[in-house]
């Protein structure tokens, strides 16, 4: 769930009301709990520095 403002249109009013949408819509602070959750049990760092390592490990090919 998301609300999009483009540049043409983005004021400071027409950020406030949009903030405002999602600050009083319940539905949208349940998404973002689930989604909150889903980071939080994700273990990012360590995920992160494994593939990081296995590019290390992998010898890179010349001319690609």
């Amino acid at each position: 769930m998301s609300r999009t403002i483009s540049r043409e249109n983005y004021t400071v009013d027409r950020a406030v009301k949009e903030l405002s949408a999602l600050l009083a819509n319940p539905s949208y602070a349940a998404r973002a709990a689930a989604v909150g959750r889903i980071v939080n049990a994700e273990d990012g760092v360590s995920l992160t520095c494994e593939t990081i390592l296995s590019r290390l490990a992998t010898p890179a090919k010349i001319g690609s």
